[in-house]
């Protein structure tokens, strides 16, 4: 059974409430590949919070009232849960961010030794930037790329497929690996798209959530 972290309460809990929110924070969440005895477990406690729900004194109005008392409290819990969430999850994108601003220095840095494959030996880490490749066409502008190499999004009901198609699109999207594909074979640059050097792969700095 799970055990409730120390908490500040709204009200003042009985060990009657105490015992309630011990077995209803501890009923699990089933997923579709529960085994029986996970199933077994969850009936089990559903039955136990259904007899201490039972055994609260005072009638119905007592009943309600102490459920009450409870709801009030646990709101105010997940309020400041979710509060404390935002907040960390604030955290965790500023130092991300900052992160990525460290790696683009090392590889910006590191690109300026030499087109070819740099390594670097430190004493934490090894860091290598793969060969800068030829220059490539990729998509910039996806206003000015032709409309031979977009597709249509439309929206119309389905008696008027074919009539009038063209005054009823709603979007226009950039094909965008055909139109590269048809600039690599022929060398003929469409508005839009740029010849552009790709981004050199650079492996070794400590990153989050790799050993």
């Amino acid at each position: 059974m799970t055990t409730r972290a120390p908490v500040r309460s709204l009200y003042e809990m009985t060990d009657e409430t105490r015992e309630i929110l011990d077995v209803l924070d501890g009923i699990p969440e089933l997923g579709e590949d529960a085994t029986d005895e996970q199933r077994a477990e969850y009936v089990d406690l559903c039955e136990m919070l259904e007899r201490r729900l039972g055994s609260i004194e005072g009638g119905i109005e007592g009943k309600v009232d102490a459920i009450a008392k409870i709801l009030a409290d646990r709101n105010a819990l997940a309020e400041g849960a979710a509060h404390e969430a935002k907040r960390l999850h604030e955290i965790e994108r500023r130092l991300d961010r900052g992160s990525d601003r460290l790696r683009e220095y090392v590889r910006k840095s590191l690109s300026l030794i030499s087109p070819e494959t740099v390594r670097i030996q430190g004493e934490l880490c090894q860091v290598v930037l793969a060969k800068q490749g030829d220059r490539a066409p990729r998509v910039a502008n996806p206003d000015a790329v032709p409309n031979t190499w977009k597709t249509a999004t439309l929206e119309l009901p389905y008696d008027d497929v074919p009539v009038q198609l063209r005054e009823r699109i709603r979007k226009l999207s950039p094909r965008g690996r055909d139109v590269v594909a048809y600039v690599k074979e022929t060398g003929d640059l469409v508005d839009g798209v740029e010849m552009a050097l790709p981004t050199r792969r650079m492996t070794g700095l400590p990153k989050r959530g790799e050993e």
